[in-house]
């Protein structure tokens, strides 16, 4: 399980749809993650979170401030697919009543740590809109770098990544 020095993870279940919902459909959210979603997309997405835990071990990661038990977001490891194919992936989303407090960098730099200690991976992905740049910030203060960049006609996926080697043996020259 993923967790911090402030925050405390654990999976997410079906007794977070009020909770996902809310946060989803925010209007500063929804737009960074693809546009608002119904109860029922939701609840099917958190059980692809759950059967994605149960075949990896790992995965979607409610995130809660171990002071004051408020829930602020979720995130970590996930397999997923995304403009460059199938690939491990690091990802965060913060209530906006949390935003600026630092806890999405948090996550990011524990799920990369994760990933390359107890998943063993080699490389992590991750992806965001080009017009993200708080989301930007936060993958490059954890360590992330971009590698591509995928135009889609409506949007600009940046594709950010980093290996084993930039994390902990040397550089990343690939």
């Amino acid at each position: 399980m993923i967790e911090t020095a402030r925050l405390e993870g654990r999976r997410v279940t079906e007794a977070d749809l009020a909770f996902v919902t809310a946060v989803w459909n925010d209007e500063k959210v929804a737009p960074t993650i693809g546009g608002p979603r119904s109860k029922r997309d939701l609840k099917d997405r958190i059980g692809r979170w759950t059967r994605h835990w149960d075949e990896y071990g790992f995965g979607a990661t409610l995130f809660e401030n171990r002071a004051t038990r408020s829930l602020v977001g979720w995130g970590g490891l996930q397999q997923s697919t995304i403009g460059i194919g199938a690939c491990l992936t690091v990802g965060y989303v913060m209530a906006p009543t949390e935003w600026g407090h630092g806890y999405a960098t948090e996550i990011a730099s524990a799920s990369v740590a994760h990933a390359f200690g107890a998943v063993g991976a080699d490389q992590l992905f991750a992806s965001v809109l080009s017009t993200n740049a708080a989301s930007r910030r936060v993958l490059e203060k954890a360590g992330l770098s971009v590698r591509h960049e995928i135009d889609h006609g409506d949007h600009v996926e940046v594709i950010y990544r980093i290996a084993v080697e930039h994390h902990g043996r040397g550089h990343d020259s690939t």
